[in-house]
């Protein structure tokens, strides 16, 4: 596998993380260290007076040598020094102002600070013998003692605290890398993959979405190869009838009545395959259409009576029963495209109807929706067909699939819904079917 280095999530996630932890590390030292600072630097100065009163008061009571009050006072915190004059003191590093060397000869105790070591106090003080400075060791002194602690806690926390974070970081980046390795196999055309999900996080949201995305890819895929056979299927039968036909007419012995069969079959062929390529022109038009601009407010009863008039052969041919409940409904919408929903929904009620069956047709118009449902008491469709209705090419009666070439139903569901309504049916096989559109009137 091709290694990413910075580029990778894992490596951003555990730099940011641990970038943000460090800094809050420092921030909180600095803010903590502020914070107790005025306090250290309070009690380290209450030690320095009561060495100074203590020194003070041994070299006025005690005729004490300095070496030996040198031994005696020292310890680990605090160091006492003694200098012969202000210039030895200055030498070693103690710098005074000019007051403060006026103090210092009134035999007042003179604070002041360290060059070089912020905020760290010391004191000096004049007695007969010398100057006597106290001065709190650089790496042993409260402050110094407070500084350690802290750094080394916070180090301590920030180590462990990057080590999780690693950790951690591993576990949210490995579902994601999972995921990214399923969509390499899903671009490679394999939409059997799913992924694990074990947790109801946006991650396991996220596997939830992708395996449903990956089942409906494979539904997409089958469905476009039953359309690619279905419409290599539908043009090739009306071609090869035509063919066969055709080569039948070149016969010169053939009679004038079988010739007019043959032209009769060839005409129709012809019919079908013209048809079925306007469908399919239509239904490719709709489908890459999101809206349309051809739309008015027109007489919805009237556009379906004038359906009715124009489909009457087809009715009458099978003497059905037409029984129409129309309230009065005006629609605003493309008038062409509804009206040949109507022509289709129709023309199926009828094609599969019995001989004298019925043909019901409604039209009812409640608050802001009108409701048409067409009816007929025929074959029905089978449970197992229900699922397919809509899909291009779907006939349920194959005993009547030369009658049509199941692309109607699939214009119908698009046109309704680019006018914002739904098309739904209700069927029993062996009692008929209704079909019913609800389109929205605001």
């Amino acid at each position: 596998m091709k290694k990413t280095g910075f580029k990778s999530l894992y490596t951003k996630f555990v730099i940011l993380f641990i970038g943000i932890l460090w800094f809050s590390s420092f921030a909180a030292f600095r803010i903590s260290y502020n914070y107790m600072q005025d306090n250290l630097i309070s009690s380290l100065k209450m030690q320095l007076y009561e060495k100074a009163s203590l020194t003070k008061e041994l070299t006025n009571k005690y005729p004490i040598g300095l070496e030996d009050l040198h031994s005696l006072l020292n310890d680990d915190v605090l160091k006492v020094f003694f200098y012969m004059n202000i210039d030895e003191l200055t030498s070693n590093g103690l710098s005074l102002t000019q007051w403060q060397i006026e103090q210092l000869e009134k035999g007042e105790i003179v604070e002041g600070e360290l060059a070089g070591h912020f905020l760290l106090p010391f004191v000096i003080f004049k007695t007969d013998n010398a100057i006597t400075a106290i001065i709190p060791n650089k790496d042993n002194n409260t402050i110094a003692l407070f500084r350690t602690m802290i750094t080394i806690v916070l180090i301590i926390c920030a180590a462990l605290g990057s080590l999780l974070i690693a950790l951690a970081t591993r576990m949210i980046i490995q579902p994601i890398k999972k995921l990214t390795l399923a969509t390499k196999e899903i671009s490679k055309g394999n939409f059997d993959l799913k992924l694990a999900t074990t947790s109801r996080d946006e991650l396991g949201q996220l596997a939830d979405n992708f395996n449903i995305m990956t089942e409906e890819l494979k539904n997409i895929q089958y469905l476009r190869k039953d359309f690619i056979s279905s419409v290599s299927h539908e043009f090739r039968t009306p071609i090869t009838s035509i063919q066969g036909f055709a080569k039948l007419l070149k016969d010169r012995n053939l009679v004038l009545t079988e010739a007019d069969e043959y032209v009769d079959i060839i005409i129709s062929e012809s019919s079908r395959l013209e048809n079925l390529s306007s469908n399919l022109l239509k239904l490719s038009s709709l489908e890459n259409q999101a809206i349309f601009n051809q739309h008015r407010t027109y007489a919805l009863d009237e556009q379906i009576r004038k359906v009715i008039l124009l489909l009457e052969n087809k009715w009458s041919e099978k003497n059905m029963e037409l029984d129409l409940d129309f309230d009065k409904a005006y629609f605003c919408g493309d008038e062409e495209l509804m009206q040949q929903v109507w022509i289709n929904l129709i023309s199926n009620a009828i094609k599969f109807s019995n001989e004298g069956g019925d043909l019901k047709i409604q039209i009812k118009e409640d608050k802001n929706k009108i409701c048409i449902a067409i009816a007929d008491n025929g074959t029905g469709i089978a449970e197992e067909d229900k699922e397919l209705v809509f899909e291009k090419f779907y006939q349920g009666d194959k005993s009547r699939n030369k009658q049509g070439n199941g692309l109607g139903l699939s214009i119908v569901k698009k046109i309704v819904e680019l006018h914002g309504g739904k098309v739904f049916f209700h069927s029993k096989l062996g009692y008929g079917s209704t079909f019913i559109v609800e389109l929205q009137t605001n």
